[in-house]
């Protein structure tokens, strides 16, 4: 139960640091686009970063077919080797897409 909120709360926090709705420099924009929290228009699809079964960090995807972003997630996990995460888990806003085990590091 508590995994899911943990989930849900870093679903937010990435929705609005992306589109700007209260953190970072555009603090108090107004007239922010709000499709992608209402489900219309182009989304962008999240790689969630885990290190001990918490999230340490937060990707954009670009928008394409699940497989290509399965792909496009295991380059960044890759990518991030001296971070060490655990694993790294593929979202489209609620729907889980895929998770992958293993560590970042190099061996």
């Amino acid at each position: 139960m508590l995994r899911g909120f943990v989930g849900f709360f870093a679903v937010g926090l990435a929705i609005v640091a992306d589109r700007g709705l209260g953190l970072g420099p555009d603090r108090g924009k107004m007239g922010t686009d709000l499709s992608p929290l209402l489900g219309r228009g182009r989304r962008s699809m999240r790689c969630y970063f885990l290190r001990d079964e918490k999230i340490e960090a937060v990707e954009l995807l670009k928008t394409g077919p699940d497989d290509e972003l399965i792909e496009q997630a295991r380059k960044l996990f890759r990518e991030k080797a001296s971070l060490a995460y655990d694993s790294f888990e593929v979202w489209d806003l609620n729907r889980f897409v895929h998770r992958e085990r293993g560590t970042s590091s190099p061996r």
